[in-house]
């Protein structure tokens, strides 16, 4: 009955410390505004992000989230796209990241219309006084057909899994340099892992969950500052 009583005497004190805790840590508010296409959109990485909420250096990090995405398609087709338009004049973004066509820096045309839409996005996000983030996307799987492709003219195919991946960190490094923006390394990360062929989906290309799952931790570190894995 003692121990009972004790019980119910204390129990209300630790309820009143973890009220204090609760109140006591400081919260912030990023905004994220996301475009690109099935690689972000598959498995909801936006969503991912958004479920993370760290705490870093005491304060409890909560994020809201937009996404703008249509399957296959290169960053190019959503400059002036009024669903962008609308969306950047309903928030004040904290942040904005791009993801473009997975394959688009072998081909000459669209490596120009990617650099194109990055000048076009940093003004908008300069406009919003938003970090600007670039979401360098993943290699196909090793045997993937896209290593079979015949070379043609104005497009060079990567011959195999590591090769794609130094084309397309380059590809996004040159074009984050050029207008002032951060690199999110999420293929340069996919490719340092120790189980990289779980990261995959069915199709060799897309992300399975696990594989959405790094990318998310990749992003939420950048948009933090932080360019590690």
């Amino acid at each position: 009955m003692r121990r009972l009583f004790l019980f119910l005497l204390i129990a209300p004190l630790f309820g009143v410390v973890q009220s204090c805790t609760d109140q006591g840590t400081e919260t912030r508010d990023i905004s994220v505004l996301f475009i690109g296409n099935s690689y972000t959109f598959q498995h909801d990485i936006p969503d991912r992000v958004k479920g993370l909420a760290p705490v870093r250096d005491g304060v409890r990090i909560r994020y809201k989230t937009a996404l703008i995405a249509d399957g296959g398609v290169n960053l190019i087709k959503y400059v002036d796209d009024p669903r962008v338009m609308r969306t950047l004049a309903r928030e004040d973004w904290n942040v904005i990241i791009l993801q473009d066509r997975s394959t688009a820096a072998f081909y000459q045309k669209e490596r120009a219309e990617f650099d194109a839409a990055l000048k076009w996005f940093k003004a908008r996000a300069d406009e919003e006084g938003a970090d600007l983030i670039l979401f360098e996307t993943w290699p196909r799987r090793t045997g993937h057909p896209f290593y079979r492709a015949s070379p043609a003219a104005g497009f060079s195919p990567p011959r195999h899994q590591a090769d794609m991946a130094r084309t397309i960190r380059s590809t996004y490094a040159r074009g984050a340099e050029a207008v002032g923006a951060r690199v999110a390394p999420v293929g340069t990360c996919w490719m340092q892992a120790d189980a990289i062929n779980a990261l995959y989906g069915s199709d060799g290309s897309h992300a399975s969950q696990s594989g959405a799952d790094l990318a998310a931790r990749v992003l939420e570190n950048a948009i933090n500052g932080e360019t590690g894995c």
